[in-house]
């Protein structure tokens, strides 16, 4: 053996492999996508009221305060990380949707360990829906526990099945510990939970009244496993009782909190109580087909195309979708938030469903067959778009004309590819220019609704935004304040049906009263009292300037032309109702803004 070759060897023995391969590689720059889309100006959009209830307890619980009863916490879990962070670093908006933030990119990387089960193309697919995802990416940047329950719920699904594969104690400790910070984080979480109990339930009457089913074999062979292991299911158990005790109770700092974990079960079964003025049956039917058409279209053709190999994953993904949708069709109070138990088992289907589009393409894709129909297609569906958005700005009916003519020439260019090349091409082809096309206008949604129009009424995901108003109203009480000495040292009396944000936003202020009615014996510098409460009596002259607080939209009476423009620019011809605060000043000193 001569000395170069000796070299060669030792070489190869000491040198290992690189564990940055192209798919570690893509997972991270999808990261690092999901963690800059999520905490661009995390802090810039005005906190909502229940956002604002969530963090100001949390804040008078770090501050040492008192507790109001209408600052009721909603999600144990984010009023601990809240006060923690809160009496570490003081408190802002950003640091307020920290948490919700971090679940969100948490969540965007679940997939990557369910590669097994959606494939390798698959996870990746899955987990670029989630990155831009409109309805995730919101409440990842709102403070809600939806978003730390939808990624607990993909915790619980991979710590599942993959004890059904493997066997290892491992996978039931994170069961245990996601569904306790689960159950810490919001009402949803029983909703999941009654999806995967009624798996089972349904398994073992098909394994009762049908024969032997190999799903509920392999579940039972499971469960005896997990009973067998000494002491595995009681320290489970424990380990569970343990995160949602200190979760709830803030690391025992706020033992009230445990109390608020347990009531969020409550919380759950009065959402299915008849509730007025709520959100109408098919609201959640209406998010996904208005923001989710990716994840909606992609995952319906996942339903059916996956279920055929009859994979108890892609069963269990698509039992999980029907029962969640079934759930909140019934429940009388229907929140937005609801929508992510819905489009996460969708966004996996979804992710595998194009997985197997994209090794399909990889395999046996060409230049000259796909390539050739996705440079035909796809500029035409960007006029089909251009002569909607005509339509909808302008109404004139040759648009129409214009865009059916796109369709018909889409249409056609299919027809003709299918019957020169055989359907595996042309499906092939038509998915591209179809997932190229819903991508696009996927990531325009997301942009639109978390960026530009994060306080628009007229987007149905916002139940009442609260209007960028708010900060004028702050800002002109801190000049006011300035020309009295410190910008934050005048003295406030705020009526309580301002609500939570205002006081929120008035939190650093050193002198803010609360009052249940105005009265003549205030005569404090600064009166903020809602629009309804006209001229107060009070202990002495003010001047008063309006601000818009709140504001609401129901989508109803939209039709053609009016209801392509919702539809591509969010507006519309009805009207918007406004909640107004009315910012009162003492005549003493030069009205501010005021008349």
């Amino acid at each position: 053996m001569t000395v170069a070759k000796r070299t060669r060897e030792t070489t190869r023995q000491i040198v290992k492999p690189s564990s940055l391969t192209v798919e570690v590689a893509l997972y991270l720059i999808i990261a690092l996508v999901a963690v800059g889309l999520r905490f661009y100006g995390l802090g810039d959009r005005p906190m909502q009221a229940p956002e604002a209830a969530q963090a100001l307890a949390a804040w008078h619980s770090a501050q040492g305060l008192p507790q109001g009863s209408a600052l009721a916490q909603s999600s144990p879990i984010l009023f601990t990380s809240n006060m923690f962070l809160f009496a570490l670093f003081g408190a802002n908006d950003f640091l307020a949707r920290l948490a919700p933030a971090l679940s969100g990119a948490l969540l965007v990387i679940g997939p990557y360990f369910l590669r097994h089960r959606l494939g390798r193309m698959g996870a990746l697919a899955a987990s670029f829906l989630l990155a831009i995802s409109p309805s995730t990416l919101f409440f990842s940047r709102y403070l809600g526990g939806e978003i730390v329950v939808a990624a607990c719920a993909l915790a619980i699904t991979w710590g599942l099945f993959g004890y059904l594969d493997q066997r290892q104690p491992k996978h039931l400790y994170l069961v245990a510990t996601a569904l306790g910070l689960a159950l810490s984080a919001g009402a949803g979480a029983y909703t999941f939970i009654l999806i995967v109990a009624t798996v089972g339930l349904v398994l073992a009457l098909a394994n009762r009244f049908s024969g032997t089913s190999e799903y509920w074999q392999r579940i039972s062979d499971a469960w005896q496993a997990a009973r067998g292991t000494n002491g595995l299911l009681r320290d489970c158990a424990a380990l569970f009782v343990l995160i949602f005790v200190l979760v709830c109770t803030g690391f025992l700092l706020h033992l009230s909190g445990l109390q608020d974990g347990i009531d969020l079960f409550t919380a759950w079964l009065s959402a299915f109580q008849p509730q007025a003025g709520g959100q109408p049956w098919y609201y959640h039917l209406q998010l996904l087909i208005v923001y989710e058409p990716l994840i909606l279209v992609f995952g319906l053709a996942a339903v059916v195309y996956l279920l055929k190999r009859r994979d108890f994953f892609s069963l269990f993904l698509a039992y999980w979708t029907m029962v969640a949708f079934l759930v909140y069709l019934v429940a009388g109070g229907r929140g937005p938030g609801d929508v992510l138990l819905i489009v996460l088992p969708l966004a996996l289907l979804a992710g595998a469903f194009i997985g197997r589009l994209l090794d399909e393409l990889v395999a046996r894709a060409s230049w000259v067959r796909e390539g050739l129909f996705v440079a035909l297609a796809f500029p035409m569906v960007v006029y089909l778009g251009l002569e909607l958005g005509g339509y909808a700005s302008r109404g004139g009916r040759n648009y129409l004309w214009l865009a059916l003519v796109a369709v018909l020439i889409l249409v056609g260019l299919f027809v003709l590819y299918w019957i020169s090349f055989g359907p595996g091409p042309a499906l092939r082809a038509g998915g591209l220019v179809l997932l190229l096309s819903l991508v696009f206008l996927t990531v325009s949604i997301s942009c639109y609704l978390n960026y530009q129009r994060s306080s628009d009424p007229h987007e149905i995901m916002l139940a009442s935004p609260t209007s960028r108003e708010l900060f004028d109203l702050v800002e002109t009480v801190e000049m006011v304040s300035s020309r009295e000495g410190d910008s934050r040292s005048v003295a406030v009396t705020v009526h309580q049906g301002a609500g939570p944000a205002l006081a929120w936003y008035l939190r650093d202020f050193e002198d803010v009263e609360f009052v249940a009615q105005l009265s003549p014996s205030i005569d404090t510098t600064v009166v903020i009292a809602p629009a309804g409460e006209q001229e107060p009596t009070l202990g002495a002259q003010y001047s008063g300037q309006d601000f818009a607080l709140a504001s609401s939209w129901k989508f109803q009476g939209l039709s053609g032309s009016g209801l392509m423009d919702w539809l591509f620019y969010r507006q519309a011809p009805t009207p918007v109702q406004t909640d107004n605060l009315v910012l009162w000043v003492k005549q003493e000193l030069p009205p501010v803004g005021g008349e």
